[in-house]
């Protein structure tokens, strides 16, 4: 499928069973203030429109419940990252390759079909024909969109007293990244042990790029693959093992790991009790005909499903994920702990050096 997310199809058609009464939605925010900017990375449950080659499959319905027509998100509306932003009291985090956009506030460099590990290294190992559709970005792809811009634009004509905070001030958001790799990997001689190893080191040097730039605040997501459970289960463990090495050598930085896969099982546990439809329905779109292809079913009620279209998730359950991410412990550390270092005289002191 266009730009697949690195949910996998088995776990996102449980996970996309969350309706969102208002009961569910976002309580109020508490953290207003705390953060000037987002910067994103990630795959298509991140995306904001960065695939622009892709969008033509991005017809209506996408966007339907939120936006009204297609907003280059894969989902019938908001994302994870919009209740994010929206949450800190940010606007919606724009794509990097829409040039016109307003990046005062933040970045998402986040591209839909995005692997962990580079382009060529499929090519190497002629692994790159399991998508209908073939996807040349990586994270490496999106580290050199960001290192260009903070060099670019961000930073340009500032001292390293201003950029530094700069960085300070910013929520960095690593959306999931290394589920598309293990679909490509499917009838390769490339093992998942492998994979992980090399996934896992990518995303590392991600954030300690970031942190050499003079990143604080960095939460980072895992990843899920069909039929790669177990071996996504060793990935997220690898992960988190050398996350801890990277916060015991980086004491003064927050560094979270959103545990996706856990969020997940929660809510399909509970999905009768939060009120769903069947968790194998889908609301747009079929095994037959892709979702926004002509003929395509389209359900009335997207809040009463979780999959929107078999592969990425409905507005529904991007809000009920945002507030497991944020207010329950689905985070480790909690959400919270990125603000017990983070003063009003720190963000005053950011603020100053941001706008002299």
């Amino acid at each position: 499928m266009a730009c697949c997310s690195s949910l996998s199809l088995h776990l996102t058609l449980f996970y996309f069973f969350i309706s969102v009464y208002p009961s569910l939605s976002l309580p109020p925010s508490t953290y207003e203030g705390m953060f000037s900017k987002i910067y994103a990375f990630g795959d298509s449950s991140t995306d904001t429109g960065n695939c622009i080659e892709l969008l033509p499959y991005l017809t209506p319905p996408y966007g339907m419940t939120t936006f009204g027509k297609p907003s280059g998100r894969w989902s019938d509306g908001y994302l994870v990252l919009d209740f994010l932003a929206k949450e800190l009291s940010l606007p919606y985090v724009p794509p990097y390759l829409n040039k016109s956009s307003d990046f005062s506030h933040g970045v998402n460099f986040a591209y839909a079909g995005s692997t962990a590990i580079d382009y060529e290294f499929y090519v190497e190992h002629n692994a790159t024909k399991a998508l209908p559709i073939q996807i040349t970005n990586s994270l490496q792809t999106q580290l050199g969109w960001f290192n260009e811009f903070i060099d670019r634009v961000e930073c340009a004509g500032k001292c390293p007293a201003q950029c530094k905070a700069i960085m300070e001030g910013t929520l960095f958001w690593v959306g999931t990244m290394g589920g598309n790799d293990y679909r490509r990997i499917n009838g390769t001689s490339i093992s998942p042990i492998t994979l992980r190893e090399i996934a896992v080191a990518n995303v590392i040097h991600l954030v300690q790029d970031l942190l050499d730039k003079g990143a604080k605040y960095i939460v980072i997501q895992g990843p899920a693959a069909q039929g790669y459970e177990l071996d996504v289960a060793a990935h997220n463990a690898l992960l988190q093992q050398q996350l801890d090495q990277v916060r015991e050598q980086n004491p003064g930085a927050a560094i979270l790991f959103a545990d996706f896969i856990r969020a997940l099982t929660d809510n399909v546990m509970n999905a009768k009790k939060k009120g769903f439809n069947d968790p194998g329905l889908i609301c747009c779109g079929n095994e037959k005909i892709l979702c926004g292809r002509p003929g395509a079913p389209v359900c009335a009620d997207p809040s009463k499903y979780m999959a929107w279209d078999g592969v990425h998730a409905t507005e529904a359950l991007n809000a009920l994920l945002a507030n497991q991410f944020l207010h329950q412990d689905f985070t480790r550390p909690l959400f919270d702990s990125l603000f017990v270092n983070r003063t009003a005289a720190e963000i005053n002191t950011c603020t100053k050096h941001i706008y002299k």
